[in-house]
């Protein structure tokens, strides 16, 4: 009843409800219009800007241009008065060309100057000598002034000279003014042709800005071109806007419309479903009517044959076996679950003995290193108390030397200096130096803490080598030195690995240094880095 009532308000409203759709479709429209309309506002907008932007850009660029104009046509004017001033007057260059033959002239007279000056030098000898009547050329009694005194043959040729020279040197007083006037003339000249020079490369710079401001004045039309096509394109859009001034109205017009078939609309739309359902459950309806008589059969059948069943049924037996299979289900679930825990211990187990055989294998390798061990102590025993305490003393005291010589050769490498480093009889440190022409010699109690341990790290190593050792550690070696003797050590420990013999002949296997020092990171072939927190 509820869907036949619901298909037909359906089919009363079908109308309303298509009206309404065809509405909502040119909404649709008109709405999309409405999008379009806003970009177009929005491009008119952006187009207004951009045109405004390209005028106040063209009247920048007219007015910037004009005042260069301006500007370089005043330029000009002063270039062509600097040079109209700049003008080379005749005289002055008539004067500097003559000064390599002035310089000519003035360089001839002093030359002539200095050969009378030689000259009087010459006769002022021969005066000399001719004084005490002795020949200058000879060296004998000159016979031609023998009748008359010596000063009266020089006397005359003195003063022809110095006539001669006073000559010369008016003459050269005269050419140097000269001299100087024309350089001074040539001097003026060469600031002259450096301004002129000056003046023609503003000229030529003018010349470029003036092409500069022309190709920025021919730029102009471009800028007056972009300006005329986004005016048009400005006057195209706002033309193309005029087409959206009714849609408003349109849209309120559609929007009014479609309030009429409103309630049409919504009664068609909440009934269809429930009157789609008419069809479908009418066909159910009949189904199940169908399916009704079939039960109502089964059903008469059924009660006949409870009734021959019930003859032969105990209530109190049903419920015995009931009983008994609800116990078996809960054995047979606890079983499963015992049978999942012990498949979890089979592979503890298995696990287990997987290890245990490691450590049987294990401890079937360390008992052959026991055994290994044993005969070596029994050895070194033996070494020990028949060999080693039957050794002679000046046996010990040769290894004590070598191992002394040994230790003072890496010692000096590592301290860098030329303290020798000596192994008493009582074992103890020495350094022994020379101070002032005398030998020094200090205990161990007397040196620093970076002595001590360059000398404990030089007798070590040379303990090692001497005794044939082929592993070593060094454990924290650089304690109290200083940055170069931890570099030297460094270095030295690299010179015994290469095997350098002004050092030591390589002698170990492995040498594991255990340090904080960034010293030995370029000397070791393997670094292993260790996380303090690990």
């Amino acid at each position: 009843t509820e869907a036949q009532k619901a298909n037909n308000i359906v089919g009363e409203n079908t109308f309303g409800w298509q009206a309404y759709e065809k509405v909502e479709q040119r909404l649709v429209v008109l709405r999309g219009q409405i999008k379009l309309q806003r970009q177009l506002e929005k491009e008119v907008a952006e187009q207004n800007l951009q045109v405004s932007r390209l005028v106040e850009r063209h009247a920048a660029e007219t007015k910037v241009i004009k005042q260069t104009e301006r500007d370089l046509l005043t330029e000009e004017q002063r270039l062509v008065e600097k040079r109209s001033s700049l003008a080379v007057d005749e005289p002055l260059k008539t004067r500097a060309d003559r000064l390599p033959e002035i310089g000519k002239a003035v360089t001839a007279l002093q030359n002539q100057i200095g050969r009378l000056d030689g000259r009087r030098g010459g006769l002022e000898e021969g005066q000399e000598k001719l004084a005490e009547g002795i020949c200058p050329f000879f060296q004998e009694p000159c016979m031609n002034i023998s009748e008359r005194p010596p000063g009266d043959v020089f006397t005359a040729k003195f003063t022809d000279l110095r006539q001669e020279r006073d000559l010369l040197r008016v003459e050269f007083t005269r050419r140097e003014q000269e001299e100087a006037l024309a350089r001074n003339a040539s001097e003026q000249l060469k600031a002259i042709e450096i301004q002129i020079k000056g003046v023609a490369e503003l000229s030529a710079a003018l010349v470029t800005k003036r092409q500069k401001n022309n190709a920025r004045a021919d730029g102009l039309d471009g800028l007056q071109n972009q300006r005329a096509l986004a005016q048009q394109q400005l006057d195209e859009k706002q033309e193309a806007l005029k087409a959206y001034c009714q849609l408003q109205g349109d849209i309120a017009l559609a929007e009014s419309e479609q309030k009429k078939h409103q309630q049409a609309r919504d009664l068609y739309l909440a009934n269809l479903g429930s009157a789609a359902k008419l069809e479908g459950l009418q066909a159910e309806s009949k189904k199940f009517a169908r399916l009704l008589a079939c039960l109502q059969d089964e059903l008469a059948d059924k009660e006949k044959q409870q009734v021959a069943a019930s003859k032969d049924y105990s209530a109190d037996q049903h419920q015995t076996l009931r009983q008994q299979k609800d116990s078996l289900r809960q054995e047979v679930g606890a079983l499963g679950q015992k049978v999942e825990w012990l498949k979890v211990e089979v592979e503890r187990l298995t696990c287990e003995i997987d290890k245990l055989r490691k450590i049987e294998q294990e401890i079937a390798v360390k008992q052959q290193q026991i055994k290994a061990y044993g005969k070596r102590e029994e050895l070194v025993k033996f070494l020990r108390n028949r060999v080693f305490r039957n050794v002679s003393a000046s046996l010990s005291e040769r290894f004590r030397e070598e191992i002394s010589q040994r230790a003072d050769r890496i010692y000096r490498i590592i301290a860098e200096t030329d303290e020798e480093l000596c192994w008493g009889d009582d074992y103890r440190i020495l350094l022994r130096d020379m101070v002032d022409g005398e030998l020094r010699e200090r205990a161990d109690d007397q040196l620093s803490g970076g002595q001590i341990m360059s000398a404990v790290v030089a007798l070590r190593l040379a303990m090692l080598q001497t005794i044939g050792a082929r592993i070593a550690f060094f454990d924290e070696p650089t304690s109290n030195l200083d940055a170069t003797r931890r570099e030297n050590l460094a270095h030295a420990f690299r010179a015994i690995d290469v095997g350098k013999e002004d050092l030591t002949e390589h002698w170990y296997d492995q040498l594991f240094l255990i340090s904080h020092d960034v010293a030995f990171t370029e000397v070791t072939d393997q670094i292993v880095h260790l996380d303090p927190g690990s």
